[in-house]
């Protein structure tokens, strides 16, 4: 009964649940469909019968077993089952906290990572700042001519609106997977061959470091003398340097391509994105090129137009709807035709980027609080079963002068002493299963000495406190009353 009543408010619960869950994830980015079908209930009273079946049958069987001469002898002050029934409810308890305490671990673990993430250093100043992207995928814009005539008067009509400190347009902004090219490196000095490399490739348009503050390293960013007939021009980041340029000069040397080979003027620094040449991470700092937009040719904006849509970036001060309405209606002021897909701010970017990250410990997280409550209730049962078991005992020590200090003491002793070796054997369960998740995290290793203590620490500390609320009954307790039964 108790388990079908419980089956059945589980169910129900579920159902409420479901459009919460399904909000929850859409924050993140999941857009799968969460719906109460057949199988699932079918599934539920399934585990409610067996769970409810084995738990009736384990104490019956003990009950069954049961020394009637002795238990008459006891005069009804322990369980039916006598004292050896405890083992199997607090194996069972036992087991909770060791589960619990791997929920507890792996989620750990996995904020933690999150946390990492979201702690690295962007390489850029997003503050204020607030991207527009619209799709070029069409017949107005496919000569390079076109395209740079749009971004040079949208951004004039931008740069014209009260609060706009500076603008820029870009294929790309920081936290996104960028464009991917080959190029042949052709370091200064002739000390080396050239060398073809992989490397990510942005399109960026004057101001575009300005907007961003992004720190230049040496050499100078894009100025509007880099022109479609000006000598051809790059910027590259400080990991292009660091890796295939080791020994050469940055600012002699050529990148070199079908269209030709473009120099290289300086040297920024990096900036968070997506991994595109190799996952070494959620976000990752990748080489990386900067060409001016004006010197972008019509082939290679049609190729990168396909798959991205540029982004308008914008520094401004003021709230965000009032500078969204701004930049909107100076692009609509161009070109009314253009419809602005989104806006986002940098933090928008990179909680996109990190959306699995973030689901992940979120699920583990409330699959781990779920437990704790479970282990809760166990370790409740355990100790407030023991308390009515001896409370005449703990009534004869009070009678014969043992303070309730002590005896409260004394109660709460097994719930603790059960939440610790369930602690003890989850740790060792959760260093072997941790490694399922070694491909989800980042910046911190799978077994962290520091995660394993804090959450061992916080299960058996929410455990005590499960202990001590039925052992303060005996606060209450009369012994003279306990001596006056007997």
């Amino acid at each position: 009964m108790l388990g079908g009543i419980g089956g059945l408010t589980g169910l129900a619960l579920g159902t409420l649940a479901l459009e919460a869950i399904q909000t929850a994830i859409a924050d993140f980015g999941i857009w799968q469909p969460l719906q109460l079908d057949g199988r699932v209930v079918l599934v539920t009273g399934l585990i409610t019968l067996v769970v409810s079946l084995l738990s009736g049958l384990a104490p019956a069987f003990q009950a069954a077993r049961v020394d009637v001469r002795t238990t008459l002898l006891e005069g009804g002050s322990r369980a039916v089952a006598g004292g050896c029934s405890h083992w199997f409810r607090r194996a069972l308890v036992l087991s909770e906290v060791a589960l619990c305490l791997m929920l507890l671990v792996g989620a750990g673990l996995l904020i933690r990572t999150l946390l990492h993430l979201e702690s690295l250093n962007p390489g850029f100043d997003g503050k204020n700042v607030l991207s527009a992207s619209a799709s070029l995928q069409d017949a107005r814009y496919q000569d390079s001519a076109a395209i740079n005539r749009l971004f040079r008067e949208t951004l004039d009509a931008i740069r014209d609106r009260a609060g706009v400190q500076s603008a820029a347009v870009a294929l790309h902004v920081p936290y996104q997977q960028w464009l991917n090219s080959g190029v042949t490196v052709r370091a200064s000095g002739g000390t080396s061959r050239d060398r073809d490399v992989g490397t990510s490739v942005n399109y960026v348009t004057p101001g575009y470091f300005e907007v961003l503050r992004i720190p230049l390293l040496s050499g100078r960013v894009f100025d509007p003398s880099d022109s479609e007939g000006a000598l051809s021009v790059a910027l590259v980041n400080e990991t292009f340097v660091r890796k295939f340029l080791k020994e050469a000069d940055p600012l002699d040397s050529y990148l070199v391509s079908r269209e030709g080979s473009r120099h290289i003027v300086g040297v920024v620094s990096d900036v968070q994105q997506l991994p595109g040449l190799a996952v070494t991470g959620p976000i990752v700092r990748e080489p990386a090129i900067y060409i001016p937009a004006t010197q972008f040719s019509t082939a290679n904006f049609l190729m990168a137009h396909t798959w991205f849509s540029p982004s308008w970036i914008v520094r401004a001060s003021g709230p965000r709807e009032q500078v969204a309405q701004a930049i909107e209606q100076a692009i609509a002021r161009v070109d009314p035709l253009l419809p602005v897909a989104s806006f986002r701010s940098m933090i928008d970017e990179r909680d996109s980027a990190l959306k699995s990250q973030r689901t992940n410990a979120w699920l583990l997280g409330v699959l781990a609080a779920l437990a704790v409550s479970l282990a809760l209730v166990g370790v409740y049962g355990i100790v407030a079963n023991s308390v009515v078991e001896r409370t005449r005992e703990f009534g004869i020590r009070m009678a014969l002068g043992s303070s309730l200090a002590r005896v409260i003491r004394d109660a709460i002793v097994p719930g603790i002493a059960l939440a610790s070796g369930g602690v003890v054997i989850g740790a060792a369960l959760a260093a072997v299963g941790v490694k399922v998740l070694k491909g989800l995290l980042w910046g911190v290793q799978p077994i962290d000495l520091g995660t394993f203590l804090s959450m061992g620490a916080l299960l058996i500390g929410v455990n005590a406190l499960a202990s001590l609320w039925p052992a303060l009954s005996l606060v209450r307790l009369d012994p003279s009353s306990v001596l006056r039964q007997d």
